[in-house]
């Protein structure tokens, strides 16, 4: 008797420790994800901005202040470009306030000015060197410029003057990414 008890007892126990919990009708994460704008509102915004013809992107071991010097000596477009307008504040005020929403938005910003990019890419990486597998450059904006057939010259920075620097044809498949 004493076990048909306890057997029960342990039973409903177990079944009540199993089963599931109400969640919160409302979460963070939820929120969050919608304060980050989606890839359109980001192409809308980069559009306004001009991006499109001529853009110049970056991978280590280039920097931005690299692009934006070669960008502004080019008559072109860079990330930083945009970086001043209010609407790019308050994205990032929003939703970048987390390393991982932070993230999606350059990623997201990333593809944009990929899409987006028409003619020619001038990617700021010295000759020889490659960019890792990891990078925007490969994961986001590379794949976008083959979608578009956009020619990519690699920039090798050499000196103060971007006027000076050896600009290359940027081949991937000599050097993949390692």
């Amino acid at each position: 008797m004493k076990f048909r008890i306890l057997f029960t007892f342990t039973s409903f126990f177990l079944v009540a420790l199993a089963s599931v919990l109400p969640a919160p009708l409302e979460n963070q994460l939820w929120k969050r994800q919608n304060n980050c704008p989606s890839l359109k509102e980001i192409s809308d915004f980069l559009k306004e901005k001009g991006i499109g013809e001529n853009t110049v992107f970056y991978t280590y071991p280039g920097t931005t202040e690299q692009a934006s010097k070669y960008a502004k000596s080019e008559c072109s477009k860079d990330f930083t470009y945009f970086m001043s307008d209010p609407k790019w504040a308050d994205w990032m005020a929003k939703c970048a306030s987390d390393a991982g929403s932070r993230n999606d938005l350059f990623r997201r910003t990333s593809k944009a000015m990929g899409q987006l990019t028409k003619k020619y890419a001038y990617l700021i990486l010295p000759d020889g060197k490659d960019a890792n597998e990891r990078s925007l450059w490969w994961e986001e904006e590379y794949p976008e410029l083959l979608k578009n057939r956009v020619a990519v010259l690699g920039v090798t920075p050499t000196g103060d003057k971007p006027d000076d620097w050896e600009i290359y044809e940027y081949d991937p498949a000599k050097k993949p990414p390692h």
